[in-house]
């Protein structure tokens, strides 16, 4: 009979709103406020919002009287108290989020910087290396420079060889 209890094989990976205890460091706040300001950023948001906004109205404008929670003659009072509290919750986790997004901005231009100044001492190590073997290749025959000497002892022979025919001849 087969096992289908599953106890074999690893559960899957869930997502979870808050870490588990012991998994919380200083940055799990951060990290939430993070992913909530970058939600509330999307048009998927602003489509949320609208639609809420607009069930919100409808709901408190067409409806039976006594089945209305906001009512318009009170302006919706509450409505706007609820998107009242959404922006003084919004903006601090919008600064918070650029915070570390300046901070992350900072630490990736150090390591710029860092990686510049190791290209640039690469860059004259290898400067120095050339003008070194540019030094020492003026010591060093070129092909054209023995060619030239081979060419040039071709012709003093056979320049001695009929100079030896000559006087074989002569």
């Amino acid at each position: 009979m087969a096992d289908d209890d599953g106890l074999d094989t690893p559960l899957s990976a869930r997502r979870r709103w808050l870490p588990r205890r012991g998994e919380r460091d200083k940055d799990t706040f951060g990290k939430v406020a993070e992913a909530i300001a970058m939600f509330m950023g999307t048009p998927r948001f602003l489509l949320y919002m609208t639609v809420f906004c607009f069930a919100w109205l409808a709901w408190n404008t067409l409806a039976p009287e006594h089945l209305q929670f906001d009512p318009r003659a009170l302006n919706f009072t509450l409505l706007t108290l609820m998107l009242s509290l959404q922006a003084s919750y919004s903006a601090p986790l919008i600064l918070l989020a650029q915070d570390r997004q300046t901070d992350r901005d900072r630490v990736s231009a150090e390591q710029d910087r860092r990686r510049a100044e190791r290209n640039l001492a690469d860059t004259e190590y290898l400067a120095r290396e050339m003008a070194a073997l540019r030094m020492a290749l003026n010591d060093v025959a070129t092909r054209d420079f023995v060619r030239g000497e081979l060419r040039s002892l071709l012709e003093d022979l056979q320049a001695e060889r009929v100079d030896e025919t000559a006087e074989e001849k002569g």
